[in-house]
Parts: C-alpha cells; structure tokens; sequence
C-alpha cells in the first residue's frame, strides 16, 4: 500500500509518519512538507492512502484533498486538523478519515482498518 503524509510541519508529519509505520510496517510511506510536491508525486503514481493536515498555506489540505480525488476517486484520505471544526468540510469530500492532531496511535490504527476503499489495501498486500 502506498501511503503519502502530507502536513508542513515537520514535528507533525514525523509523528504521523512514525504512528502510520508502527501501524502498517510494510505501506510504502512518502513524507511532504509541501503539499504541491505531494500532488506531484499522486500524478504519477498510484496512491492508495493520504494523510493530510488541512490547514497549511501554499495549498490547504482541503484543496489537495480535491485535486487527489479528481486524480484518483478511490484514493483514501485521512484528514488532520487541530481541532473538529473542519470535520464536516472533510466529511463533504467523502473523506475516508480525520485525525484530531497530535494524532494518537490507536487512532491511526483504527483509520487504517476502517478505508473507505479497503480493496486497494488487499491488492497490494496479497
């Protein structure tokens, strides 16, 4: 499974990165900081998961959140926020996920399970 984390702030997306590989040790993991470099990157590959903050200032989660959906309908995306007041943005967008920061690792573990769009995690597990 490929996973991308997406957040700019470096302490942030360490954290998440490090709960989402203690979750699921053989996902593919890709870190960005900038969240156009992450767009980038979906455009030419296949990703199955995105972690991604919503508030950040180049290119708001929300927004790349839209741009990975239009790239790729069936991509899970796990929103990050400091706070529930963007859930229901998140929950428009048929998010897969949100993650109220810090992110905890029981958390991770359980988004990870509960995809929207599992059948992508199989293809690339078996």
């Amino acid at each position: 499974m490929i996973i991308i984390a997406v957040d700019e702030n470096r302490d942030d997306l360490d954290l998440i990165s490090d709960l989402i590989y203690d979750a699921d040790p053989d996902s593919e993991i890709i870190e960005y900081e900038d969240p156009l470099a992450a767009l980038g990157y979906a455009r030419q590959t296949r990703v199955d998961v995105a972690f991604i903050a919503i508030q950040m200032s180049d290119l708001n989660g929300l927004e790349l959140g839209k741009y990975l959906k239009e790239l790729n309908p069936s991509v899970n995306i796990i929103f990050l926020s400091e706070d529930d007041d963007d859930a229901g943005k998140a929950m428009d967008m048929h998010a897969s996920g949100y993650v109220v920061k810090p992110a905890e690792a029981e958390r991770i573990e359980w988004e990870l399970e509960e995809l929207r769009y599992p059948e992508y995690q199989k293809e690339h597990t078996t």
